[in-house]
């Protein structure tokens, strides 16, 4: 089964190097008209309530404009190469395996727990089972209790 993980693009990061993530859902600040949004606590706390999960930039700062604690978003910083801006998208380019991976990491980390939370609700509607099941035995013990006594009344 294969998760996909849906990665929003800073302003900062070139468009095409989407392509360099086919198994994804990448999506641009640009596309979301969100390109002028300012406050990057904001943007994170949009951003997830969009469903995103990574959010990949360039910007080295954004970690202490952002409360990653409490983020529900992945902030993925991509390196900063030299200022030539040919030369930087090649740069990037070169970096998207590390991406790559780092998604993968994230994609198996999730299926991970996903398995746990199937294999706990499996063993809670087990234990649940039992439980209910327990309880029916002990709702009819009396009578069964009461059939037993009714089966020595009628023997002679």
């Amino acid at each position: 089964m294969k998760m996909k993980v849906k990665v929003l693009f800073d302003v900062n990061v070139p468009r095409p190097l989407r392509d360099e993530l086919p198994r994804h859902t990448v999506k641009t600040m640009q596309e979301l008209g969100w390109d002028q949004m300012a406050d990057k606590e904001v943007l994170m706390t949009r951003a997830a309530q969009e469903g995103f999960q990574v959010f990949v930039t360039k910007d080295k700062n954004i970690k202490h404009q952002v409360n990653l604690d409490k983020s529900k978003v992945i902030l993925y910083e991509m390196p900063v190469p030299g200022s030539e801006t040919r030369r930087s998208f090649e740069y990037l380019k070169s970096q998207m395996p590390k991406l790559r991976e780092f998604l993968y990491e994230l994609e198996f980390e999730r299926r991970y727990e996903r398995q746990q939370q199937i294999d706990e609700r499996e063993q809670t509607t087990a234990q649940g089972a039992s439980t209910h099941k327990k309880q029916v035995e002990n709702q009819n013990a009396p009578e069964r209790e009461r059939e037993h006594e009714l089966d020595w009344e009628l023997e002679p």
